[in-house]
């Protein structure tokens, strides 16, 4: 069932009002059939009246022709009284009441033809003392009057009739109308009730069971569909709220393992760098850890130098070599930004945290991250955290360095005590004994193939006691002054004193670390060659050059303007020192090269890979052969 509404919508009644509805209508079929019942019962009581009444006319009227016929009175009653009790009853309320004011009734024409004929035909006759001809004339007319009032009697019966029928008819009606609005209330209350109840029940119970998808499938615009679709959006409600907490839940536990990785990331970085593990591979592999588990990168590590502007070393997770954005060997810009722990934008994209500890910087860790977004607080201090932990191990790998150049540092004076006292000594002792042997031999004229050996014997215990004084002030250096660049510095300027010559240093290697055994090696070396400078080139001017060669080799040149070295002579073991200078060489590793300047002088060059150098280019040599 369906009404309108304002603005030409249609809608359906509520399910009250649907039940209301059908109420109401069985309500006044039933009210409609007993007052018709009640309105025919009443008329065909009067019916049963007008009937009686119609067929006492029969009677009046003969009742009227026996008087007639026996011309005297009977029970007191005249003819005119006998005429007026017949128009009493043609005229009475019981045989008028049932007469419609229908023209066409059929009662009513009947009535109308029975007064007529009375009026007409049987009236005149008897109104003024009727005659026998009268009298006969009545008789015969009153027949036909009967028939007459037999046809009101006839017609008053079938009006009778119809209406009982009529009622019947509309108690049939009553009937298959209140039957049909019982079986429509009953389709009503199945389909908009007992069914979406049942919808309801079932989706209800699925619920109850866990099934959030379950869904009331109610469409009606009723109580019940109200409710089903507020029943839909609970469970909408419901699954959301469920996302909502399985999505918190999933966030949480992605947090969680981010934390368990940060934390297994921090474990693993803190064991490996107190065990001292500062390989490439190494650090390689911790970097790859950092950045899988902060989502950020590539990341690189640049270490340095304290105090220098390039950087030594450079491992990143970066496909290439190095990351695009990087300028070395002009590192300044990113050695130099962020202080105090700060991260400091570089370049676009690309965070730079320093590597310091206890105040000194190592080096720097660059974080790529995405343009114009910035890490997150928790990204940045695991990042950081990670930077200090391998700061605190350079510094820890500078300490021992440290500890160990001292102890070096202490070897090498007890044994220059020990040379001093033993060999040196007794050095002394040899030359005082060739030179009395020479003043010997001068004074009785020994023979002349002596002076020549006596020369040669006098000259290598002379440069013998030269080399162990230059090792012995090898062994004494580095106490008070560490480093090699101080060590050449000091070197440079005692030859120059000494041998009264021009000497420049040349040294780029400061942001490269070199170990205490190659720092001495190499100083030794420039100090042997500074010797023969002075003592045997006759230069004006020499060079020391340090600097970094190809394949993170470190290139030491010593070139002078003498008269250069006679390769004839260099081959002789022992002079000049090569000898002791090629045994260092090779306990560096490298290749020590002796030959002459093409404008003049003389050139010594030593090339080696230093120690940490080697490790980053073993590294980068895997790297390569991996792929």
């Amino acid at each position: 069932m369906r009404i309108m509404l304002l603005g030409g919508k249609r809608r359906r009644l509520s399910l009250a009002g649907s039940l209301f509805a059908v109420l109401l209508a069985v309500a006044a079929a039933s009210m409609f059939g007993m007052f018709y019942s009640a309105f025919v019962a009443n008329t065909a009581q009067h019916d049963a009246a007008a009937i009686n009444v119609a067929g006492s006319l029969r009677m009046q009227s003969y009742r009227i022709a026996t008087h007639l016929l026996d011309g005297r009175e009977r029970g007191g009653r005249t003819l005119a009284d006998e005429v007026a009790a017949f128009e009493e009853r043609l005229h009475s309320e019981e045989l008028l009441r049932p007469i419609s004011g229908r023209a066409d009734d059929e009662v009513r024409i009947a009535w109308e033809n029975v007064l007529q004929r009375w009026e007409q035909d049987l009236k005149p006759i008897i109104a003024d003392n009727p005659s026998p001809e009268d009298v006969e004339a009545y008789v015969v007319r009153v027949d036909r009057f009967v028939e007459t009032v037999d046809d009101l009697v006839v017609a008053a019966q079938h009006a009778a009739e119809d209406r009982m029928l009529g009622m019947q008819v509309a108690h049939g009606l009553g009937i298959a109308l209140l039957t049909g609005l019982v079986f429509f209330g009953l389709y009503r209350l199945q389909t908009r009730l007992a069914l979406p109840l049942r919808e309801l029940t079932r989706t209800a119970d699925r619920l109850n069971r866990g099934d959030l998808e379950a869904r009331a499938r109610i469409d009606s615009r009723d109580e019940l569909g109200i409710y089903a679709r507020t029943f839909n959006r609970m469970a909408d409600s419901l699954i959301e709220m469920q996302r909502g907490l399985e999505f918190r839940v999933d966030e949480k536990t992605a947090e969680l393992r981010r934390r368990n990785s940060a934390l297994e990331l921090i474990y693993n970085a803190t064991r490996d760098l107190s065990a001292g593990a500062m390989e490439p591979s190494h650090l390689k592999a911790m970097l790859e850890t950092l950045e899988r588990v902060t989502e950020l990168g590539p990341l690189t590590l640049c270490f340095s130098q304290p105090g220098a502007r390039q950087a030594f070393e450079t491992l990143t997770t970066d496909k290439g070599a190095r990351p695009g954005f990087c300028t070395a060997p002009l590192c300044e810009n990113c050695l130099r930004a962020g202080v105090q722990g700060s991260s400091s934008q570089v370049a676009s994209g690309v965070l730079s945290l320093p590597l310091e500890n206890r105040g000194v910087r190592y080096g720097t860790l660059l974080v790529a991250h995405r343009p114009g977004s910035q890490p997150t607080g928790w990204q940045l201090r695991l990042a950081e955290t990670v930077a200090g932990h391998i700061a605190a191990a350079r510094a820890r790998e500078r300490d021992l360095d440290s500890e160990h150049r001292i102890m070096l540092m202490e070897e090498r004076a007890v044994i220059a005590r020990e040379l001093h006292d033993s060999l040196a000594q007794a050095l002394s002792y040899m030359k005082i004994q060739v030179a009395r042997m020479q003043a010997i031999s001068r004074q009785h004229e020994t023979a002349p193939q002596m002076a020549p050996v006596l020369s040669e014997l006098r000259e290598g215990l002379n440069s013998a006691y030269q080399q162990l004084r230059e090792l012995l002030t090898t062994f004494r250096l580095g106490m008070d002054s560490p480093g090699l660049e101080a060590g050449l510095t000091k070197a440079v300027r005692e030859f120059s004193e000494r041998g009264g010559i021009g000497i420049r240093l040349d040294y780029r290697l400061s942001h490269w670390p070199l170990n205490a055994n190659e720092e001495i090696h190499l100083l030794q070396i420039a100090r042997e060659a500074l010797a023969n400078v002075i003592n045997h080139s006759g230069a004006t001017s020499a060079d020391v050059v340090v600097a970094p060669g190809e394949n993170n080799d470190v290139v030491l040149e010593v070139l002078d303007n003498g008269m250069g070295i006679d390769t004839s002579q260099e081959q002789r073991a022992h002079h000049y020192g090569t000898s002791i200078m090629r045994e260092r060489a090779e306990g560096l590793g490298g290749i020590l090269r002796l030959g002459n300047r093409a404008g003049g002088g003389a050139r010594v060059m030593l090339t080696f890979r230093p120690e940490s150098m080697s490790r980053v280019s073993e590294f980068e040599n895997e790297q390569i052969q991996n792929g």
